[in-house]
């Protein structure tokens, strides 16, 4: 029965947004967000990628809230490779990801590697080295990597900091 209820609620949708109920249509946003988080991680990629589609199609912002919470933890390679992952707008896809960055930010956080990752820029000051090397080659040319992307026509020296830098590596 909740799945037919579903399947009514998310055929009434295209007709309150064509007929600008907008009583109807917050209801229904308000109904699949909570359907979607009672349901979270058993929601298929395939069907997450149709429910964000649908979400912003029909300017549902708690439906599309609950769908990028959700999407932020699946597979990245099962998300990105289904077509209709590029019809997501890039503003969608930026909120998914920068919800998964926060919340492996929330996740080293509690295991107390966070900690670490600003040590980074002090450690190398700390040791008199200069974060960004800032002496430029005397023979200004472009950059070319072996991907042939040219990086514009001043070059920096890279010092050498003679320094272990294994024990600091595994900390990041």
């Amino acid at each position: 029965m909740f799945f037919f209820i579903d399947k009514t609620v998310q055929s009434v949708i295209p007709l309150a947004d064509e007929y600008q109920t907008s009583n109807t249509l917050r209801k229904a946003d308000q109904f699949l967000a909570e359907k979607s988080k009672a349901i979270g991680d058993k929601i298929t990629s395939e069907q997450l990628i149709t429910n964000i589609l649908q979400a912003e199609l029909y300017q549902l912002p708690s439906f599309l809230e609950e769908s990028i919470t959700i999407a932020c933890r699946k597979s990245f390679e099962k998300i990105v490779k289904n077509p209709k992952f590029n019809e997501i707008t890039s503003e969608t896809r930026l909120k998914i990801a920068l919800k998964r960055w926060s919340d492996m930010d929330a996740v080293f956080k509690s295991t107390n590697h966070l900690n670490h990752v600003s040590e980074s820029v002090d450690f190398y000051k700390l040791h008199g080295h200069p974060v960004l090397p800032s002496s430029p080659i005397e023979e200004p040319g472009p950059t070319v990597v072996p991907g042939g992307f040219g990086f514009g026509a001043s070059l920096h020296k890279q010092e050498d900091l003679s320094i272990p830098l294994k024990p600091f590596m595994q900390t990041n």
